[in-house]
C-alpha cells in the first residue's frame, strides 16, 4: 500500500546535525562522571546510576532519530526535486 505524501522543498542548514552531536556529548559526559562517581565513592553512589544511564539512553536515542529523520528528508527532498513535488511512501 502507497500513501502519496507531498513533500517540501528540503534545505539541509547542518543545525540538526550540531544539536544531535551535542546530545552525543552529553550522554557520554552523563556516562563517564556516573562511573567516576562510582568509583570515588567507593559504589556507594550506585543509588543514581541507573537514572544516568535512563538518561543518557534516552539523549542517544534522540540523537539517533534526529539524525535519521535529517536523512530522510535529504533523500525525499532530494527524490522530489527530480520529477514532481509529491513522493509515495510505502508501508
Amino acid at each position: 500500500m502507497s500513501v502519496p505524501v507531498t513533500v517540501v522543498e528540503h534545505s539541509s542548514n547542518g543545525w540538526v546535525y550540531g544539536v544531535a552531536t551535542a546530545l552525543v556529548v552529553g550522554a557520554v559526559v552523563i556516562i563517564v562522571a556516573t562511573i567516576a562517581e562510582d568509583i570515588i565513592t567507593v559504589g556507594f553512589g550506585i543509588a543514581d546510576d541507573a537514572v544516568s544511564f535512563a538518561l543518557a539512553a534516552g539523549m542517544l536515542g534522540r540523537a539517533w532519530t534526529m539524525i535519521r529523520m535529517q536523512q530522510v528528508g535529504v533523500q525525499l527532498g532530494a527524490g522530489a526535486a527530480i520529477g514532481s513535488t509529491t513522493a509515495s511512501v510505502a508501508f
